[in-house]
Parts: structure tokens; sequence; C-alpha cells
């Protein structure tokens, strides 16, 4: 390899121009958040092995061809670590992401950054994406906790949202540990410049009785600006009261805001008061309406209540299903909290659950088309596993706007090869017909998760309550999952693409010859071996398709798009190349990582 090279044959576009996170409640119940207020100072909780674990070569633990699914583009570490978190304090956990209706290559993501280790996080980080999730910024938001001039201790249960403006939101918990006069708050912080600049915390919901806890936020942004509610934020919280301790009662409330989070409505009741109720999502209809779907873990029943006016008012809450729950061991999982969305042009609403089916764990989908009034049966979406003691867990699920394409992301354990359930994986199924019918798993990540990196509780490995995905809106705007991961390191937010699979055809030219715009001029008789009029002989994993992986035999394993070529991505290197067009003996690309061209 030829390197060095001072000055580049041409100038290369910026990355930005690719087009491309109680006492006395049963703690089963809490969200990780409030393990910081609960556990603070005892030994619940201890840290994960990821000074043991980074010495390890994993590459034995790790079954099955990566490679698995040409639509899989390549699993991207978002950032690094803030020098504001510890060195022995750099866990992630609880990732969310949100597309804006602006702009749909902006992405915003969050999580939980910096796991203490007895609960809850030094704050909480975000991640920004330009290009529809192959480059990303990353940073702690700021001024939450005390470790970045902040007004409290610790940060937990991060969530996103965009408006139809544009303005950005991160909710979070912020928690004062020793659980006296009021241990954690609900605030939002707000960027009205694409993440350039944030406000200081603006406090959403502040308990009026000392000792109450609030718990597992989650925020809803109106980002259909023809609605009648456009614009409007609803945050959806549990309250742990005092008054209702080892009674198993944890109601649920909304509040809204008209003005962009600077003020907020009083309290409405969404639940009912005696409810052990968790994990609400509120989600907004094409109208205007709000729906509101949560989990009473007292009954094992998930719930819906629906607001005609956006979260003023209630119809009052319905039963739709019983689960059979499935708590996996050895891990502090979500299964307190189901995953919902809605198509906004079918008004289709989805929820996503894990349970229990026959014995064998799984991923399930119900779907209302008249806002929670009438649900189809539960539909499978996990393969049926080899053995009951194959897990799946964590559901999130996206829907593309009309086109019937329903995925759901999970984690699962099926490539754990030893009998100490530590190895996960992320896979993915995907339905074409609005979730009546379902593909075979697909893996989405490339290297397992060892789960020894992650904080331990008193239930277990502590990966975090939920994970999240966007959707597909086209050929060139694939769906985005992002999920904490744990290959090597200490658990990291990171994030893929999962492509529509469509072939194109190659032009003929003469010969065995064909063309292809986007991608030249190549001679594939002796495929999978293709000849390239300027990259010579490569290896294709597959024929004339838009998202792409071959071998190069300089340069290893190699992801690129129509969209996104002459940019490449390096699996052997995880850095992004660009390629100048048309050198040849050498070829020259630039190495964003390395700033610096090299010449092969």
């Amino acid at each position: 390899m030829v390197s060095g090279l001072t000055e580049p044959p041409r100038s290369v576009p910026e990355m930005e121009a690719l087009p491309d996170a109680l006492r006395g409640e049963a703690s089963k119940w809490v969200s990780s958040g409030a393990y910081a207020a609960l556990f603070a100072g005892t030994d619940f909780i201890q840290p994960g092995n990821s000074k043991r674990a980074k010495a390890m070569d994993l590459s034995a633990h790790l079954t099955g061809d990566p490679l698995i699914d040409i639509r899989i583009g390549p699993n991207v570490l978002i950032g690094d670590d803030d020098p504001v978190l510890p060195l022995n304090m750099r866990a992630q956990a609880e990732p969310h992401l949100i597309r804006s209706p602006l702009d749909p290559y902006f992405l915003l993501g969050t999580w939980q950054d910096g796991r203490f280790t007895d609960g809850g996080a030094v704050t909480c980080g975000y991640g920004i994406s330009r290009d529809g999730g192959l480059t990303w910024e990353r940073s702690i938001i700021p001024s939450l906790t005390t470790a970045d001039g902040g007004l409290y201790d610790r940060a937990s249960d991060p969530v996103a949202a965009i408006d139809h403006r544009g303005i950005l939101y991160l909710n979070t918990l912020g928690i004062n540990s020793g659980n006296q006069g009021i241990p954690a708050e609900i605030v939002v912080s707000r960027s009205a410049d694409g993440g350039r600049s944030w406000s200081d915390p603006v406090v959403a919901v502040s308990p009026s009785v000392p000792g109450d806890f609030v718990d597992k936020n989650w925020i809803v942004a109106n980002g259909l600006s023809g609605s009648p509610t456009a614009g409007r934020l609803v945050v959806t919280w549990t309250l742990f009261a005092v008054a209702n301790r080892n009674q198993s009662i944890s109601p649920i409330y909304s509040t809204f805001s008209d003005d962009g989070g600077l003020t907020w409505s009083a309290p409405l009741l969404v639940s009912t008061l005696n409810q052990g109720a968790q994990g609400s999502l509120p989600l907004f209809h094409a109208d205007g309406s709000l729906s509101v779907v949560y989990y009473d873990y007292n009954s094992s029943t998930l719930w819906i209540n629906h607001s005609p006016d956006g979260g003023e008012s209630y119809n009052g809450p319905q039963a739709f299903q019983v689960i059979n729950q499935l708590d996996v061991p050895n891990v502090r999982d979500g299964f307190i909290l189901p995953n919902a969305t809605i198509d906004p042009f079918s008004d289709t609403l989805y929820v996503a659950y894990q349970g229990l089916e026959s014995g064998f764990p799984g991923i399930f989908l119900m779907r209302s088309d008249d806002k929670g009034l009438a649900w189809t049966q539960p539909v499978r979406v996990s393969e049926i596993p080899n053995s009951p003691n194959i897990y799946t867990f964590n559901p999130a699920v996206a829907v593309s706007p009309g086109s019937g394409q329903v995925l759901v992301m999970f984690y699962d354990t099926r490539n754990d090869p030893g009998t100490e359930f530590r190895f996960v994986d992320i896979y993915l199924s995907e339905s074409t017909d609005e979730g009546e019918t379902w593909s075979s798993d697909i893996r989405l990540t490339d290297q397992s998760t060892d789960i020894s990196l992650s904080p331990l509780t008193s239930r277990g490995r502590m990966l975090g309550d939920y994970q999240a995905m966007v959707p597909a809106l086209g050929p060139d705007l694939p769906a985005v999952p992002i999920w904490v991961d744990g290959r090597g390191t200490d658990p990291e937010p990171y994030a893929g693409t999962f492509y529509e699979y469509q072939w194109e055809r190659f032009e003929p030219v003469g010969g065995t010859w064909r063309f292809q715009p986007w991608l030249g001029l190549i001679e594939d008789s002796n495929y999978p071996w293709v000849y390239h009029a300027e990259h010579g002989w490569i290896y294709s994993l597959q024929r004339g398709t838009r998202p792409m992986w071959f071998f190069d035999e300089r340069l290893g394993w190699l992801w690129t798009s129509e969209f996104v070529y002459p940019y490449l991505f390096s699996d052997t290197e995880s850095n992004w190349l660009y390629y100048f067009k048309g050198s040849s003996g050498p070829r020259y690309f630039y190495s964003f990582r390395d700033d610096a061209w090299k010449g092969y």
C-alpha cells in the first residue's frame, strides 16, 4: 500500500454531503433509572466485566456468516465516549431514535451515557446523523447532570422527539440520590438549530409529594403539519407514590405542551388509579388525536387509552391483550414495556411485545385499524426457536408509511454456543403485508454482544429496557435500527441500515461486458468473481443490487450502494473511504479516519 500523499488529487465532499435511558416496590416493575434512587450504595448492582472481556478473543463465539443478508449495511459505532465520562464508567444503555419529519436524512438518537455500577448513568448522550444513518456526531446532553454543569446527580430513560418545524427534543429522567425530597424529575432539553446548541433542561414533571418517584417517561411530538395538534408535545410517565408503597400500585399520567416544551399542562390520569401500570407509549394519529399504550403488571395485560383531543382528555382505559409473560433470565430486559407505532397513511396502530407461546419465547405483533377499539389476533414475528431456552426480547417496531412494510428488531440468543447465556445478537423480521406474514429472521449484527460487559443488577445484566428503529422511506432512505452493542468493549451505541431488496439490470455494452450507471463497467461471466474496469477482480455477494457487499483483494470486505458510491465502508478498518473515480494503477482512496489519500 502506498500512503502519505500530502495533496489529494481532488477535493472531497464533507461527510455531511453523503447522500446518505419507591422504596418497597418490587424491583422487577421499576425501570433501570429508578435503580439509582432505590439501590444506591447497596450491593444489588455490580459492574460489568469490561476489563476481562476486552482481553478476550470473541471470534469463537460468533456462529454463522455475519454477512447473512445483502440488505444489511455496516454496523456503525456512533462516535466515541465523551471525555466527561470516567474511564471505568463508559457503558451505554437504552437507546432511542427518531427521524425528522422535515428532513428524512436527519436522525436524532439518545441513550444513557456512563452507567453507574449501582444504577443510573453519569448523564445521557445523543447522536445526530445528517445522512440517513451512515455517519454520526455524538455528544452528551448539556447541563443535565453535575458532570456537565447540571443540577441532577444522575440521569436515565432518554427519549428523542422532533416536531413538524424540525425542533429537537430530548426527554430524560433527572435523578437526585438518596430518596430525600424530590428523588427524580422529568425534564426536556430543546434545540432549534439542528442540535448545534441546546437549551437548559426544562422541568416537565416534578412530584408534588416528597418521596414520590416518577419513572419511565416517554415523549412524542406531533410531526404532522396538517394536524389540529401539530407541534404538540406529550409526555407520559409512571408514578410510584409513597402512599401506595407495598401495594403494587403505580398509575400512569400525561402532560402536554403547545409552546415547544417551555410550559406544561397539569397532569392527567391515563391508567386507573389502582393499576400496576408501566411502559407507557404515547402516539399521535393523523387527525391529531392520541393513543397511549401501556402494560399492567398485576394482570399481565396490555391496555390502551385514547384521547380524541390529543391529550387534553381521555375516553378511558381498555384492556386488549393478556400476555403469557416472558422475563428473560440473567438479563434485565424490557418485558414490562410494549413497543408501538402508527402508520400515518393508514392510521393503523401496531403493538409488538415479547412473550411465551406453547412454552417457547417469541416476539408478537397486533394491529388495530380503529384507534384500539378492535385488534387482530397476535401474530408471531420471530421464528419458533429450536429450544425453549433460546430467548427473544426487547422488540422495536417500525412501519414504512403506506407501503405495508413492517419491521421488528429484537435481541436473540440463538448464537450463544454455551450454557452461560452470555452472547446475544440483534435480529430483524420483515412483513410486506401489514404484519400478516413474516420473513425468516435476519441477523443485523456482524458480531455478538457479550452481556457480561453490562452492569449486573438483582435481575441480571442490564442491557436496558428498550431500543428503537426508524422505518424505511424509499430505496435511498433505509430503515435504521439503533441498539447497545458489546463486542469486546464496554457497551456502546451502534446503528445499522436495512435496505429494500431491489434487483437492477446491467445494460449490455458488447460481448460479456455490462454497464451500470452508478457502479460502472463490469464483466460478470465468472460470477461471483466479477471483473470491474477500475477495481479489477472483486468477489461479489450479490449481482446488481443497490446495497452491495464485495471483497477486494487489497482492501477486504467493502460495502456501498447506488446512493453512496464512490463512498465505501471498509469492514476491515471500520472506516469510510472515498474512491477517486477513474484512478487505476494505483487506485486512490481518501481515508476519513486517517485524513489522508492512499494508493492501492
